[in-house]
């Protein structure tokens, strides 16, 4: 558990749990004062770069927790004027619901993922089939390892680039 007092004025004297996380610590250590009474409705609260330089936090761990707080009534943000405790208390607020993933997706539209569904397998196997079963014995082996003969040497410093070198073209 750490203990932080505020050198700025403002006695805060904020007790995190280390293993509930400094943002949620931190949250639980301003919801309770404010349910207690020990920060006082329209109370101005430090800036988060302040508190967070005082807590040794990242100004965006103090920002989060400012910004949940503020979702859950217990704070009010006005841009230029500081972060204060809400006028209007606020009773214990019913928890969020939480998140789950519906049982079955209908559509997944996550960029860069294909509709594989759609993919023509029958046509791709009988594709390859028939280039499988025609295809010398050669074509299953490792190969060369310096490349194709057709592409011309290569040293590790050059590449021919895509498309700068064809298989020579099937005598069949």
């Amino acid at each position: 558990m750490s203990r932080n007092r505020s050198s700025s004025g403002f006695d805060l004297h904020v007790e995190i749990a280390a293993a509930r996380g400094r943002r949620s610590g931190l949250e639980a250590t301003l919801r309770e004062a404010i349910r207690s009474g020990r920060l006082l409705l329209g109370s101005r609260l430090p800036s988060t770069r302040t508190l967070a330089g005082e807590l040794g936090f990242a100004r965006g761990t103090v920002t989060a927790a400012y910004d949940q707080l503020a979702e859950e009534g217990y704070l009010t943000v006005r841009p230029a004027s500081g972060t204060r405790v809400a006028e209007v208390p606020v009773g214990d607020p019913v928890p969020a619901a939480p998140v789950t993933a519906p049982a079955s997706v209908c559509h997944d539209l996550r960029p860069g993922l294909p509709d594989l569904s759609a993919f023509p397998t029958r046509a791709w196997l009988q594709a390859a089939r028939r280039v499988l079963v025609t295809a010398p014995a050669r074509t299953f082996g490792a190969g060369d390892p310096q490349g194709h003969p057709a592409c011309g040497p290569r040293s590790p410093t050059t590449s021919a680039g895509p498309g700068a070198c064809s298989p020579p073209p099937n005598k069949s």
